[in-house]
């Protein structure tokens, strides 16, 4: 199930948010809910929970490999802290 789901992940959804300098990782399926994070320009972006409801949740659910849910882990994570540094490096320069 996972080897599908990352299929579906790499045809169809990873181009698109890649075309806005992002990119998704799948974290775990467990009972039969997909928990993804959004990683690149789409960390902390307030279009982050949309893009995971109105995009990713409705090519998951077509394909049916049972998934129920799509759930997007939140929080400060290692992209979102490099891409800080980096900020602050610009800036202090």
């Amino acid at each position: 199930m996972l080897q599908r789901i990352e299929k579906i992940i790499s045809d169809k959804v990873r181009p698109s948010i890649r075309e806005h300098g992002g990119d998704i990782e799948i974290i775990s399926v467990q009972d039969e809910i997909l928990k993804i994070k959004l990683l690149g320009s789409c960390v902390g972006c307030y279009h982050a929970s949309s893009t995971t409801s109105d995009f990713v949740k409705k090519i998951i659910l077509l394909e049916d490999v049972g998934v129920k849910d799509v759930v997007l882990e939140t929080g400060v994570s290692d992209d979102l802290i490099e891409m800080a540094k980096k900020l602050l490096a610009k800036k202090n320069v």
